[in-house]
């Protein structure tokens, strides 16, 4: 197993470190406020006599400490903190997900609010606090909406095929973090394989005048430059790193390590002194690209062996620890996967930073809504954008996709210009701001512009998959069974790879439950791994494909065909399936 290093252990963000701060995670004052009345009543600013929610876990889960299944669309929290004033420093409150209207109050006043549940935010509350004990405030709308960002997450009474419970509230960490006056407000990293180097793009809240860089590989210096400056608040510079040169690659995580040093000279009773904003981070140097129908990561082509992974887990839904996503990742690589699509979900940061370090390749699909109006493309949108910003810096990540088998964006298949012109600006703007990666516009079928062909197919004997794969490429993926097509038009293959990049959803259970699946439920192991080894063995023996995912990694709620069960009991034998996988 990788260890991780120190610094990087406990922090919610390893890419983006400060030294100085607080998690806020555990035991929160909490209650529901299901007509609307919390901000008439004045909870902001007396806390009414409350259950105890265990945060970052949505109340609907067990291991909130409330696990309710009665629907609320207003819930409150509130906790006290101490705090000692520094007027050489500011003070941020970071929450790493909330779903999906949050508000913030501190000592009863309003600070601010937050629309979306899957991206982080924060708040500077500098000018809110007072020495000593502070009252945190902080209110969360959700509700059953279609029009919003909502994944798998339900938007019936109860769960129905492939939907679950809803995640309402704080889902993900929630810390408190200091900052000098002058401080690194964001970092842009972008590697080069090809050029055996990177380009670093700095935002600070004030006029850079003393950055420093620093590059290490292992403990060892490998660029050091200092007292750069700029005439505004941003800066950029290409880091060379050509000598002694170590790629990033699968299961293999080189990194470089990056101290940032941001100084600034304040005068206090006429006398200078330095205060300094260090944050550290790192790298993998990489290049993904397409060519000649594969797809290349440095200068060699490669196999995807993916799981699909929806990040659900028994106790605690969508809210999994760092040692739990660790786990799934370590399962996956024994298992003889190289990689996962994490389905329907953003996940927290620690876990791409966990890809990275153990060389995982990750695909970071958008959660879908499921209606597509002016207003919810807006909504859309923005999110998109903070999500693209937050995880760009994570080279695990080689692949976006924005949506998933048409859901939300029904008209694609359809003659709607409005629904394609939509996509299309989605895809535009994912590659404005990131062309390094690739993008799989619409997962699964009727696709548009898009930088590889993706294909979902359940069958779930050899036979009538192999039937279903041949025609697919026999009529150049423009006809599909039930009148869909996998490519609108053909003038969208452009020589692209494909990947058949969900199939199997194989059920494995020893007794009779009602399930969501596909095909007939496997009751033994035998019967179980024989099935996964007609599957297997077709698509590894057909090179037409570079590439899979397999659906999927654990059982979630009424799917029980996963590799492991929802709380993690591991179904067939780790060495089994990488003798399936031929890895």
């Amino acid at each position: 197993m990788f260890k991780v290093k120190s610094f990087k252990k406990n922090h919610p963000n390893p890419s983006f470190y400060r030294s100085d701060y607080i998690i806020l995670d555990g035991m929160w004052d909490f209650c529901f406020d299901y007509h609307n009345q919390g901000r008439i009543k004045g909870f902001h600013k007396n806390f009414p006599i409350s259950d105890k929610i265990n945060v970052p876990y949505s109340y609907l889960s067990k291991s909130s400490n409330i696990n309710i299944q009665t629907r609320c669309d207003h819930v409150w929290y509130h906790r006290i903190i101490d705090h000692s004033i520094d007027e050489n420093y500011r003070t941020f409150i970071i929450f790493e997900g909330s779903d999906y209207k949050t508000t913030l109050y501190i000592n009863g006043k309003y600070v601010g609010k937050n629309i979306g549940g899957y991206h982080r935010f924060s708040f500077d509350i500098t000018d809110y606090l007072k020495e000593g004990d502070n009252d945190i405030t902080v209110k969360v709308s959700d509700n059953m909406s279609i029009l919003k960002v909502r994944g798998k997450q339900r938007f019936r009474k109860n769960n129905f095929w492939c939907w679950y419970e809803e995640t309402t509230g704080i889902w993900k960490t929630v810390w408190l973090e200091k900052r000098p006056n002058t401080y690194i407000d964001s970092i842009k990293l972008t590697p080069s394989f090809k050029t055996k180097s990177f380009k670093l793009e700095l935002t600070s809240n004030e006029i850079i005048n003393n950055l420093s860089i620093k590059v290490n590989y292992k403990n060892t210096l490998v660029y050091n430059v200092t007292n750069l400056r700029s005439l505004s608040n941003e800066i950029e510079v290409v880091i060379p790193l050509s000598v002694n040169f170590h790629p990033w690659d699968i299961l293999k995580p080189n990194l470089y390590d990056i101290e940032l040093k941001l100084a600034s000279n304040i005068l206090r009773r006429g006398i200078p002194k330095e205060y300094t904003d260090t944050v550290l981070s790192y790298i993998g140097i990489r290049d993904i690209y397409t060519k000649e129908n594969k797809i290349y990561l440095n200068d060699h082509p490669i196999y995807q062996k993916l799981i699909l992974d929806q990040g659900y887990i028994d106790n605690g839904d969508m809210t999994m620890t760092d040692e739990e996503l660790e786990f799934d990742i370590n399962a996956m690589i024994e298992m003889g996967f190289n990689g996962a699509r994490k389905h329907q979900k953003i996940e927290i940061e620690k876990y791409y930073s966990y890809a990275d370090f153990y060389g995982y390749l990750v695909w970071l699909e958008m959660p879908s809504m499921y209606l597509t109006l002016i207003s919810s493309a807006k909504r859309f949108m923005k999110e998109w954008s903070e999500i693209l910003k937050q995880f760009y810096n994570h080279p695990a990540i080689i692949t976006y996709t924005p949506f998933n088998e048409s859901w939300g964006i029904w008209g694609i298949d359809r003659s709607d210009p409005g629904t394609k012109l939509f996509v299309k600006k989605v895809y535009d703007l994912t590659k404005s701001y990131d062309s390094t990666r690739l993008v799989t516009t619409n997962d699964g079928w009727s696709h548009l512009n898009s930088d590889i062909i993706t294909l979902h197919l359940y069958n779930q004997d050899k036979e009538s998959l192999k039937y279903d794969i041949d025609r697919a490429f026999n009529e150049n993926f423009v006809n599909y069974k039930k009148g869909r097509k996998f490519v609108l038009k053909r003038e969208y293959l452009f020589n692209k790879p494909v990947i058949l990049d969900e199939f199997g959803g194989t059920s494995f259970l020893e007794e009779n439950k009602v399930t969501f699946g596909y095909g007939d439920d496997c009751k033994t192991l035998d019967e179980f791994e024989n099935r996964l080894k007609d599957l297997f063995s077709l698509i590894l023996d057909d090179n037409r494909f570079v590439g899979y995912c397999y659906t999927q990694l654990s059982d979630v709620r009424q799917e029980m065909n996963g590799l492991y069960t929802m709380d993690r009991k591991i179904k067939i034998p780790s060495d089994i399936m990488k003798d399936i996988q031929r890895s």
